[in-house]
């Protein structure tokens, strides 16, 4: 029998539609009992939502995939690479990446676990499907701080999509193993990550990846202290996003970064400038934690200046930062230590990386993983 290609879509969307218009719980209900909910399409449709929902809003996410994986429970068997258990266990993956993100660890970890058993059955482990789970397998032992596995992972979905010549694949890949090096601090590996997956993107085919890539390698190279390298990519990657509004995130984080490349010429009053300027903006959008990384950024100006009065000012105007919606009660301590630092003008250079460190790895780790800032011991 041939199916109907113009057809079958059009009603996959209008049960999206249907379902989009009641409440979770009544979604479940009529997934439970409507035979006409119970098809592949709509699995695969209420998947491409979660994916699309859940870094927007995450419990969204949660919901589609949720429902994903009960449609997927009422369908028959299906032999092939299309089987019903190599969509059982996409949906079981995707509805554990949509927990991480919520930070629901321990649901994240029993849907990847209940995954495993369905890749082992005959045609299910595809090369596509093997790279997508353990890409987002990897990228929940990372927010669970355990690096080596996530590289793991990641470096064994990288070798299965380049078997396969999922030249996309690789790119987002590589992207992915760069971040997972960074957090285990080799920041040269990691540029060299950002690099060799600029080189396998094709911005004409995938101009956001592009984007990232390039974004992200000027943020490690600043990290690094490689001011030169970074000066000379800054140009390409503003050019990459100037058409993004004036809002845009990406843009005062481009500012911020210029703010930077002036410090590290020793350009240290286009440097104050720029750096208080972003720091205003990010204050002004609730962003406590990148906020308290520029201070720290502003803090290290002043420690290069020996300028006593312009750092006991910094003291003073932390405060709006602590008003920031989104520090953790361990970040918010960590804030006033610098606060003291700055006030009794007692910061070391030492004081200020291991404060700057902390906070970026903060504000990575879900609120199960937070952790006491360990006091430094004077230089």
């Amino acid at each position: 029998m041939v199916e109907d290609h113009h057809e079958a879509p059009l009603s996959v969307e209008r049960l999206l539609t249907e379902l989009a218009a009641l409440s979770h719980s009544a979604r479940v209900r009529a997934v439970e009992s409507g035979p006409r909910f119970q098809s592949r399409d709509l699995c695969r449709r209420l998947l491409e939502e979660s994916r699309k929902a859940v870094f927007v809003d995450g419990s969204r996410g949660v919901d589609w995939a949720s429902l994903a994986v009960r449609v997927a429970g009422h369908l028959g068997p299906e032999p092939g690479a299309d089987s019903t258990a190599a969509l059982r266990a996409e949906a079981l993956a995707i509805l554990g990446n949509a927990y991480r993100v919520i930070g629901e660890l321990r649901a994240a970890e029993e849907c990847f676990l209940s995954v495993e058993p369905l890749l082992t059955l005959p045609g299910v482990a595809t090369p596509a499907l093997l790279a997508e789970v353990r890409s987002l397998e990897a990228s929940l032992r990372l927010v669970q701080r355990r690096l080596p596995e996530a590289r793991e992972q990641v470096r064994f979905a990288l070798s299965v999509a380049a078997e396969a010549g999922v030249r996309h694949q690789v790119g987002k890949l590589l992207l992915q193993e760069a971040k997972i090096v960074e957090a285990e601090g080799d920041l040269a590996a990691a540029a060299g990550l950002l690099v060799d997956a600029a080189e396998t993107i094709d911005p004409g085919v995938e101009p956001e990846l592009y984007r990232i890539a390039r974004f992200n390698l000027l943020g490690v190279l600043l990290r690094q202290g490689r001011h030169e390298e970074a000066e000379a990519l800054f140009a390409t990657v503003a050019a990459l996003f100037a058409d993004e509004p004036e809002e845009s995130t990406h843009r005062l984080r481009l500012r911020w970064s210029e703010g930077l490349i002036a410090r590290g010429f020793h350009r240290l009053e286009e440097a104050e400038e720029t750096l208080l300027e972003v720091q205003r903006e990010l204050v002004r959008r609730q962003m406590g934690y990148d906020a308290a990384l520029v201070a720290i950024d502003l803090g290290m100006i002043y420690l290069e200046t020996g300028a006593v009065k312009p750092l006991r000012r910094l003291a003073a105007d932390l405060l709006p930062v602590f008003a920031a919606k989104d520090l953790s009660k361990e970040a918010f301590a960590c804030l006033l230590l610098y606060q003291d630092a700055c006030k009794s003008a007692r910061l070391t250079s030492r004081l200020a990386r291991e404060l700057a460190l902390f906070m970026r790895e903060d504000q990575r780790r879900p609120p199960s993983l937070k952790v006491a800032f360990p006091v430094a011991e004077e230089e």
